[in-house]
């Protein structure tokens, strides 16, 4: 093995001193390529041997960046790493094309392929490398309630280069009060940065078109338009009517929009019963259920559920109807109504049988006298 090297060594040496050597028929060749952060991408190298029966002998490849050695070629070994390697494969078609794997910042920058055989002159081809990371853009609290107080935020990550603008639009035109991006950079050289709505705003109008308009400087042509979704805030009270005395639960249920920040109670009108506060989104829950003791008496209070946001004097309400279905005076009217008719046909006919019992007893004494003494029927007649 070590004899076989030293004679590579020699040849390559020797063909170097050759003047009368075949040359290599390749172009140089100055270029620009973009990938994207994270990307894989390929530097192209093509090259041709005018006499190719020596195969690739004695000819030495090389890749660079700088003063740093990215990749080599040279006596038949291939050199490299898993993140930039040549294809041997690809070197025996005579392409010495450079593939870089997840491509990342650093490797931004201008990159120098060397052909060379012994005897000629080295070839050259340069590629200039682009990295770009377009943003990811998004605007928070989204959607936004209407009709409430709000301080909406375009939020743009991860993008590089850091030339980039964002402007808050309303029907196509900028709002005007917005000052310069503040960017933030991030470990892996990408840039964050936020465009807040330039004061704090109640939006009525759900036909609006309000939108955080990003362009992205790297590439040209690169917009995106974010656009503002509205959402309406309203309550769901399960039951809404309660029908019967005693301990009741009863569900106050926000819907509509995704909500932190705000207290939900259950009240009457002589003041808050229970409450619940939500102040960090992740504990936030809109989903409450409230324990009331129903009496006689409260019948006549009047409950609802409140949900309050903070920072807006608006509240939101939904009415608790309180309507027992028990015996109430009002049921028990028309029974009595019913039993005392009743009672006096009932007395009247024991009345009227114990008129007509006398009446038989009186008929029967009557008949007697007839039959009998002349003075008492003469007596009774006189009475």
């Amino acid at each position: 093995m070590r004899q076989t090297v030293l004679q590579l060594k020699i040849a390559v040496c020797y063909f170097m001193l050759l003047d009368s050597f075949q040359e290599i028929n390749t172009s140089s060749s100055h270029s620009e390529k973009t990938a994207p952060l994270n990307s894989d991408m390929i530097l192209q190298c093509p090259f041709k041997l005018k006499s190719p029966g020596y195969g690739l002998t004695y000819v030495t490849i090389s890749w660079t960046k700088g003063e740093s050695k990215v990749a080599e070629f040279i006596f038949g070994e291939l050199r490299g790493t898993s993140h930039a390697m040549m294809s041997k494969s690809e070197l025996r078609r005579e392409n010495a094309s450079l593939s870089l794997r997840n491509v990342t910042i650093e490797d931004e920058g201008e990159y120098k392929c060397l052909v060379h055989e012994a005897g000629e002159d080295p070839l050259t081809v340069i590629v200039r490398v682009k990295v770009i990371a377009h943003p990811v853009v998004s605007v928070k609290p989204s959607p936004i309630m209407a009709g409430y107080l709000n301080n909406p935020e375009c939020h743009i990550k991860r993008f590089y280069p850091g030339t980039i603008s964002a402007v808050w639009m309303k029907n196509s035109n900028p709002l005007p009060g917005q000052g310069p991006l503040q960017l933030k950079k991030n470990g892996d050289r990408t840039f964050d940065t936020v465009r807040c709505y330039p004061n704090s705003s109640t939006f009525e109008d759900f036909n609006a078109n309000i939108s955080c308009l990003v362009k992205h400087e790297a590439q040209d042509g690169w917009v995106k338009d974010v656009p503002i979704e509205f959402c309406q805030p309203h309550f769901t009270v399960s039951p809404k009517t309660v029908t019967s005395y005693g301990k009741q639960k009863v569900t106050c249920k926000l819907e509509g929009c995704p909500f932190s920040n705000f207290t939900i109670s259950l009240e009457n009108n002589e003041g808050i019963i229970k409450e619940k506060s939500c102040r960090k989104e992740s504990e936030c829950s809109t989903n409450l259920t409230f324990v009331m003791n129903i009496t006689k008496e409260e019948e006549l209070k009047e409950f609802f559920c409140k949900a309050k946001f903070e920072g807006d004097d608006k509240v939101i309400t939904e009415h608790i109807l309180i309507k027992p279905e028990g015996l109430t005076v009002e049921k028990v009217m028309p029974v009595v109504g019913v039993v005392v008719p009743v009672l006096l046909v009932a007395a009247l006919m024991l009345g009227r049988r114990k008129l007509c019992k006398n009446c038989l007893r009186n008929k029967d004494s009557l008949s007697e006298i007839h039959n009998g003494d002349p003075i008492e029927r003469q007596n009774l007649q006189q009475a």
